[in-house]
């Protein structure tokens, strides 16, 4: 029954960790900034010999400009009216049907429901541990990678207390 007992607690606390860090964001120490009379004024480093900004580009008229929107966020539906307002666009939606909340509850209720037939015949699913490992830490390479990015957004991101690379060390 302990052994039952870790596991709710450990699911819980990484349900409580996963809700605590999905809004965080910070800016990268790699950025260097300053202000200028009430305004961020980021630093840019200097193009390359021969590089030159795209405000001229133009590009040969297409019948077809597909553009998709994927992990907006909140902003995502700014963005999807904003591309409204252009002259003949056609929207096509093909969401997925869950969205990741009801997602987050189907994989909790799957572990709910293991976890009681393991309780009932009294055996352990390797197997579904094993699953939940290796997607836990290969979530957690990725988002490693990700520490070491140059974008503000993700060299420091605290969903690597959530999903790390150790699993993998214990499969």
């Amino acid at each position: 029954m302990k052994k039952h007992f870790q596991r709710i607690a450990l699911a819980a606390l990484m349900v409580a960790a996963n809700c605590l860090t999905t809004g965080a964001q910070s800016l990268s120490p790699n950025i260097k900034w300053h202000w200028d009379k009430g305004t961020i004024v980021t630093e840019s480093p200097q193009r390359p010999a021969g590089q030159r900004h795209v405000l001229g580009l133009t590009a040969p008229k297409m019948t077809t400009v597909r553009v998709g929107f994927v992990g907006l966020g909140m902003r995502g539906p700014g963005a999807v009216g904003r591309f409204c307002h252009i002259p003949g666009v056609q929207i096509v939606e093909q969401p997925f049907p869950l969205s990741p909340i009801e997602c987050g509850f189907i994989l909790f209720a799957i572990a709910v429901v293991l976890m009681m037939v393991e309780l009932s015949r009294k055996r352990i699913f390797r197997i579904w541990d094993t699953i939940l490992m290796v997607l836990s830490g290969l979530a957690g390479i990725f988002i490693l990678a990700l520490m070491f990015s140059q974008h503000p957004t993700t060299s420091t991101n605290l969903q690597i207390l959530l999903l790390n690379p150790l699993p993998l060390f214990f499969i």
